[in-house]
């Protein structure tokens, strides 16, 4: 399953997104999650989304993409655990450039060695995956400690607080509990840069499946 974040300052679903949703849906179900409040009040926008995802929310843009995800989580949980895995990811990149055939290559000749996969990791302030691509599987969704955490995720005023406490934190308690975590791309570059802001390019050249929207 994929629990897919989208938001549009102009409460449309480009075709980039659609397109972004349609390559995800080679893999996986898509739990599709808007914060574009206004969404809800435009049907023909919506109707694109229909044919290509399992289930579509409109929200309160309140907690940004993490209560978003708690949000999709909380009431389908027990749903979700099913899965061989939960795909947590968002439209903040481009993409992907062709498919994502070697990504979900590497995670299944992964899978058993590994709780918990990302595109690309730092070690800004400590070790941790972005969070704009972290698949977990079963193992890990389905533990009470997952469940507790995203059924309790809060809502920081600072964007800051939220990558700390929900992006790096959440890395390191997940491997204090045993769980191991492992970055698909960029293991021959510095951790201690942001890969896809710093080499994007390199990231290219070995099928990495984005280019992150910031850098345009």
């Amino acid at each position: 399953a994929c629990i897919f974040v989208h938001y549009d300052k102009d409460d449309l679903v480009p075709e980039e997104c659609l397109h972004h949703i349609k390559m995800l849906g080679v893999y996986c179900d898509i739990y599709f999650v808007s914060s574009s409040e206004k969404l809800a009040s435009k049907p023909e926008e919506l109707e694109k989304l229909f044919p290509l995802c399992k289930q579509v929310l409109i929200r309160k843009n309140s907690g940004y993409d993490f209560g978003c995800w708690s949000h999709i989580i909380r009431e389908n949980y027990d749903e979700l655990c099913s899965y061989k895995g939960v795909l947590l990811c968002n439209d903040s990149n481009w993409g992907p450039m062709n498919d994502f055939s070697n990504t979900f290559e590497k995670i299944n000749q992964n899978y058993s060695d590994f709780d918990f996969f990302g595109l690309t990791a730092s070690i800004t302030p400590s070790w941790h995956l972005q969070s704009f691509f972290i698949l977990y599987s079963k193992r890990v969704f389905s533990s009470s400690y997952f469940k507790q955490h995203w059924f309790d995720i809060g809502v920081f005023r600072s964007k800051y607080d939220i990558i700390i406490n929900y992006e790096v934190n959440w890395s390191g308690r997940l491997m204090r509990l045993g769980f191991t975590g492992m970055s698909l791309y960029g293991e021959n570059l510095s951790l201690a840069e942001n890969h896809t802001h710093v080499h994007w390019d390199s990231l290219l050249k070995s099928n990495y499946p984005y280019l992150k929207k910031e850098l345009l």
